[in-house]
């Protein structure tokens, strides 16, 4: 049997690779700014994630290396890959990993627990004792790792169910992060999107999902009613600077560029770190209105909902494409 790992990659290995140079990023500490050469071995980890039990950190972290295993190919030649076929469901979940699997998510996840318990103590009070026991036994290692896995299933299915550009820039321009995976909510005000990496509505809310593949090609998901391109779209300078934007702000702990380049976050003409939202750049169409009232939404959402009333958050499931009228 293999060992159980006390250090657990938060930000994938075979991810940081596309970044590497001789298995060596330049990292940014969020905390003092400072900038150094680190193996991608000693960076975006934390020990322990998954509690003491080695039992339980050995079968979730095998769970979650299968998947990641069988995305490499693609991580490591986006285009030769694209479309993506078969890999759609498993490039999804690989997604939803970098959600999940977090500093952003527990906390949000133990914010959320905690919440309920004083709801429920507010209505209540007799059965205090009783409430803050149920919420401590919520956010033990066991529960939350299931917790996790389901929630992961069901952040597939939606990403799954969107609709997906690849898009590619002009040299290594783009930053990852330990938290790389940036939703962009509904609610977006004067064209900027909020930068955090868990937003403040519910996922099936958000505009688009944006994740870097590597220092030159991102993925956008979006509610564009048509299928997938086989080309690849290519990307502005303003394009990379709103994807690193976001991306460098919502890291918990560090950020990455491959060594000997820089990762551009003023946005010419205003030289400000301003994110906004890439898909309706990339697909005029795309207006507030048109998002709302997309059909790949709307199915989606019903999916989602069909998912939690059989209580099948276990299994995954998604949209097939549509066409635009």
């Amino acid at each position: 049997m293999a060992p159980a790992p006390k250090k657990i990659h938060l930000t994938s290995r075979t991810y940081l690779k596309n970044w590497a140079i001789k298995d060596k990023v330049t990292w940014t500490d969020v905390e003092t700014g400072a900038a150094a050469s680190r193996d991608i071995e000693n960076v975006g980890f934390r020990r322990r994630w998954w509690g003491t039990d080695p039992d339980l950190s050995r079968a979730a972290e095998a769970a979650l290396r299968s998947i990641e295993n069988d995305v490499t190919a693609f991580l490591r030649d986006p285009r030769s890959h694209w479309p993506v076929g078969e890999l759609r469901g498993k490039l999804a979940q690989f997604v939803a990993i970098h959600v999940v699997r977090t500093l952003a998510w527990r906390a949000w996840f133990e914010r959320a627990v905690f919440s309920t318990v004083a709801e429920n103590i507010e209505q209540l009070p007799l059965l205090d004792r009783a409430f803050i026991h149920s919420g401590h036994d919520m956010v033990q290692p066991e529960v939350h790792t299931e917790y996790v896995f389901r929630q992961m299933t069901r952040l597939a299915s939606l990403f799954a169910s969107m609709h997906w550009t690849l898009v590619k820039f002009d040299g290594p321009l783009l930053a990852t992060s330990d938290q790389p995976v940036t939703p962009v909510p509904m609610s977006v005000a004067t064209g900027r999107a909020p930068m955090r990496s868990i937003p403040e509505g519910s996922f099936a809310e958000i505009v688009e999902f944006r994740m870097p593949m590597s220092p030159d090609i991102a993925l956008v998901g979006s509610w564009r009613d048509d299928y997938d391109e086989p080309h690849i779209r290519r990307g502005s300078l303003g394009d990379a600077c709103s994807l690193n934007a976001s991306t460098i702000k919502q890291a918990e702990r560090g950020w990455c560029r491959q060594p000997g380049t820089y990762a551009p976050r003023l946005a010419p003409p205003l030289l400000q770190p301003i994110s906004y939202p890439l898909s309706p750049q990339l697909f005029p169409e795309m207006t507030p209105a048109s998002i709302k009232a997309s059909t790949r939404r709307r199915n989606t959402d019903r999916l989602l909902r069909e998912l939690a009333a059989e209580d099948r958050d276990d299994v995954m499931r998604w949209c097939q494409p549509t066409r635009a009228a």
